[in-house]
């Protein structure tokens, strides 16, 4: 029996996950700030002698997650229910590494996923 989709579960499921895992940082480093719209959009500012901020968008028709980092730039992940997994829709890569890897590049702490 097939899977069926449940996008706006997913979404809200993985930016839960994800303002768990940054809430604890943004204390730690004095000019972060985190910006949640719930369902939509999460933005982590990263201060003013950064690049940029991350990024993280819920595209609902095409049931992607965008992702831009001031590191890595911008990629698409969608949500694979076998592993349960946002993975990349170009190299199959877990979202949670790519955020934790840039962000240990230039912050205070690390974000800690549940």
């Amino acid at each position: 029996e097939p899977i069926i989709s449940n996008f706006p579960k997913d979404i809200e499921k993985i930016f839960n996950d994800i303002e768990t895992a940054l809430h604890p940082i943004v204390p730690l480093n004095n000019d972060f700030q985190l910006i949640i719209k719930p369902k939509q959009e999460i933005r982590l500012s990263v201060g003013k002698n950064e690049r940029g901020d991350y990024l993280l968008m819920a595209n609902y028709d095409d049931e992607l997650l965008k992702f831009s980092s001031p590191c890595s730039g911008i990629f698409e992940y969608y949500f694979n229910k076998d592993s349960n997994q946002w993975l990349c829709i170009t190299d199959n890569h877990d979202i949670r590494g790519l955020l934790t890897r840039d962000l240990l590049k230039h912050c205070i702490g690390c974000p800690i996923f549940p």
